[in-house]
């Protein structure tokens, strides 16, 4: 299990598409580092804060893809 959640966060950390995690309030509990690099913050500039820190809108879903 241990050895699993390792996989997990390396490959997180190098997608370079932007992930986040938030939890149920919408306070970001992790950002991957495409993420940190889009926004020119460090993650523990943003761990913490409302995922509203990214500027999109959250009426379009977690892809802030237009409809």
């Amino acid at each position: 299990t241990e050895e699993s959640l390792r996989l997990h966060s390396l490959t997180l950390s190098q997608i370079q598409d932007r992930v986040a995690v938030t939890d149920p309030e919408g306070r970001i509990t992790y950002v991957n580092d495409a993420a940190c690099r889009m926004l020119g913050m460090r993650p523990e500039q943003l761990v913490g804060r409302h995922v509203s820190a990214f500027g999109e809108d959250a009426s379009l879903g977690a892809s802030q893809t237009p409809a």
